[in-house]
This record gives C-alpha cells, sequence and structure tokens, in this order.
C-alpha cells in the first residue's frame, strides 16, 4: 500500500476564488518583506532575537 495518496478534484468557484485572493495576499506580503529588507540590508546582519526584539 503506498504511503500517500493523490487526490485531485476540480475546485468549486468559490474556493477558486479563495484561492486567488490567498495567492494575492501572500504575493502583497512577500512583496513588502522583499522591498523592506532590499531598502534595510542592514537587518539581514541581525540575530533574530535582535530583529524581532528592537
Amino acid at each position: 500500500m503506498p504511503a500517500t495518496k493523490t487526490i485531485i478534484e476540480q475546485l468549486e468557484s468559490k474556493r477558486v476564488e479563495a484561492a486567488q485572493e490567498t495567492k494575492k495576499l501572500y504575493n502583497e506580503a512577500i512583496k513588502f518583506y522583499f522591498e523592506l529588507l532590499q531598502d534595510h540590508q542592514s537587518l539581514l546582519e541581525l540575530s533574530t532575537k535582535k530583529l524581532l526584539t528592537e
């Protein structure tokens, strides 16, 4: 018996719209953080603890 099982089904239109909206929000968040790091490259040199607390 295989360890994984692939299920293929067609998305309902509401689920497609929700997936598209999720993708849009995800891309906006990634764009924000990418631009933030481009504008403030010194953030990349901080430790995780300092980055989250300062």
